[in-house]
Formats: structure tokens, C-alpha cells, sequence
């Protein structure tokens, strides 16, 4: 039996979420330009374009198996698709909203009517942790890489590596908390602090023990696809890393393997402070105009990069929307009713 959907006042957050998307989706548009998407479309070819967009696509379905795969045992009671819609919706309103992490809200409330509540919530949590991780691993691997074949300006290499330490501290210490009990943590910090009573701090710690359970590597709680999801999620970094080097081949011409990497790894910090900003406005293309100059490339290759990234967003977010909408329609009918087997 699962529990019970979203309350009404989360729907109505997602109407708003939905309603604020579309207003920087049509800011979006307007700052790439439709000229400047048929412009670049028949620059680099419509038949890559459209390589581009299914190696983008395909990356996101990578994602929404890594986020089934989280929910086991209980991942059986929603199907695919519904996850693979759940994770393009909220991948759409991630793009167009500050901090990059709103959507996170708007896919479990997207995906709670067909699966219990406490293994959706974990299961986008589990997605964010180990993403999290990952990435700062292509980071701290791909910054020594960078500063070992590029000859880079002093501030900027000190800059790169006091940001690959930082990363790594705080890579380790949320590892740490989750094996503790990331909630349990929290909670006895906020009474440590006085902002919550004794009372409160033991109620808060009695719900969160399931969920700090289900979010550790190993227990009776745990995940039984932790490495099933984590292979996915591997498999999607894979896909954008031939993505990217397809954008590369397609801008700069010759392709380098140690450019490659110097840029995924620029290009992940790049993105992490894009979030910041609403779309990444400015934020994207300045970082690539400044990398791709600093590595040897032409700043245009760097511009021109992040045109196709830009657009690539824009496709993302009207598709993520419309897929909302109609998770949205069919959210309105009353969940499936699920008839118990008559040979038990």
C-alpha cells in the first residue's frame, strides 16, 4: 500500500514553479536569439544537432534509471516513463531557476502518487548525493590534469586548486554525515545551536530515522540498488563526456584528449556558479569565453560552445514543461487502485 500523494498546497507550488519556468523560458529565448539557433543549427549541421539532442536526451534517461534504480525495493510500484518525465520536469524548472535545485522539489511531488513517499524522497536525495560526489571526483581529478599540461596564470591555478581542496573537505564531510545519519545530524546541530527545543529535536529524530536509513550505503533501510544506481549514473557522465567531445570536434576542430578534460572538469565549476545566476545568464558564456582562451583555444570556440549548450537548455525546458503539464493532467485522476491477489 503506498502512502498517501503530495498535500494540495505542493501542487500549487508546482503551478507556480511551472508559471515562473515559463516566464524565463520566453527571457531565454529572447537572449539566444531564434535567429541565432537557425544560425548555429546550420553551422554545425542538422544531422549533428541532432545527434546532440539525442546523446542529451539520452544522458536524462540515464538519470531517471539511476533514480528507479534508488527507489528498490519499492521502485516496482511506478513505471519508467513516469520517472523519465519526473526527471525531465524537474530538470527544466532546474534550468530556469536560481540555485539550480528547486526541480528536485517538483520530481518528487511528480512521482509520489505511484511510489511511497519516504523512497521517492530518498531516492532524489540518494541522485543528488552520489551526483555530487562524482562530480567533485571529475574535479579534483581533472584540476592537476589541467595545471599539469596547461600553463595556467598564477591566481587562476592557486584559485582551481583552492577550489578542488574546498570541494574535496566538503565532498568527504557529507560522506561522513550521511554514514552518521545526515537528518539525525542536522537536527542535534539545530538544538546545539538553540534553534529547536529538546521536545522538537526528539520528534524531528523519530521521522528521519527511516529516511537517514535509506539514504546510507548499507542497512536494513538502504537502498537495494545504490550500485545499480550509481552505474547509471556513470553511464550518463559517459554520454555527456561524448557529447562534449562531439560540441569540441564540431567548434574547435582538432580534438585532444587532455582538452577534453580540462574543460569537463573547468565546466562542471563553471556550472556550479552558472546555478547562482537564473539560466546562468552571462555566468555560462563568460566562463567558457575565459577557459577556452586560457587553454589555447580561440574565446569565440568558447562562446560558441556555450551557444550550443544554451540551446540545448532552451529544448530541455519546453520539453521538461510540456512533460509536466501532462503528468500534471494525469495527476488530476484518481491514483490507480491496486486489487489485492486472491491466491494469498
Amino acid at each position: 500500500m503506498t502512502e498517501a500523494g503530495p498535500p494540495r498546497w505542493t501542487k500549487l507550488v508546482n503551478w507556480i514553479f511551472f508559471g515562473v519556468a515559463i516566464a524565463a523560458l520566453a527571457w531565454m529565448i529572447r537572449s539566444v536569439g531564434p535567429r541565432k539557433v537557425v544560425d548555429l543549427v546550420r553551422s554545425i549541421g542538422g544531422g549533428w544537432f541532432a545527434i546532440l539532442m539525442l546523446l542529451e536526451l539520452g544522458s536524462y534517461a540515464c538519470d531517471a534509471a539511476a533514480i528507479k534504480a534508488f527507489m528498490r525495493p519499492e521502485s516496482r510500484m511506478i513505471d519508467y516513463l513516469r520517472v523519465f518525465a519526473a526527471q525531465l520536469s524537474g530538470a527544466a524548472i532546474n534550468l530556469l531557476m536560481p540555485t539550480g535545485k528547486v526541480g528536485e522539489a517538483s520530481k518528487v511531488t511528480l512521482m509520489v502518487r505511484r511510489a511511497p513517499r519516504g523512497r521517492v524522497v530518498s531516492s532524489v536525495l540518494l541522485y543528488n548525493l552520489w551526483g555530487f560526489f562524482l562530480n567533485v571526483g571529475i574535479v579534483v581529478l581533472g584540476i592537476p590534469i589541467t595545471a599539469l599540461f596547461y600553463h595556467l596564470p598564477k591566481k587562476l591555478e592557486v584559485a582551481i586548486w583552492l577550489a578542488a581542496g574546498i570541494l574535496l573537505v566538503l565532498a568527504l564531510l557529507l560522506l561522513w554525515l550521511v554514514t552518521r545519519g545526515i537528518g539525525s545530524s542536522l537536527v542535534g546541530f539545530l538544538r546545539l545551536v538553540h534553534v529547536i527545543s529538546p521536545e522538537r529535536r526528539a520528534r524531528w529524530r523519530a521521522r528521519l530515522v527511516k529516511l537517514d536509513g535509506q539514504l546510507k550505503p548499507t542497512g536494513p533501510e538502504a537502498s537495494h540498488g545504490t550500485g545499480a544506481g550509481i552505474g547509471w549514473m556513470l553511464l550518463s557522465r559517459v554520454v555527456g563526456w561524448v557529447q562534449a567531445a562531439i560540441v569540441i570536434h564540431l567548434v574547435v576542430g582538432d580534438l585532444d584528449v587532455m582538452f577534453l578534460i580540462a574543460t569537463l572538469s573547468a565546466g562542471l565549476v563553471i556550472a556550479w556558479v552558472a546555478a547562482i545566476v537564473p539560466m546562468g545568464i552571462g555566468v555560462s558564456e563568460g566562463g567558457s569565453y575565459l577557459i577556452y582562451e586560457v587553454l589555447g583555444a580561440t574565446a569565440t570556440a568558447g562562446l560558441g560552445v556555450a551557444l550550443i549548450r544554451r540551446v540545448r537548455q532552451v529544448i530541455i525546458a519546453v520539453l521538461g514543461l510540456a512533460l509536466m503539464l501532462i503528468l500534471q493532467a494525469l495527476d488530476r485522476a484518481p491514483p490507480p487502485i491496486r486489487k489485492a491477489n486472491p491466491g494469498y
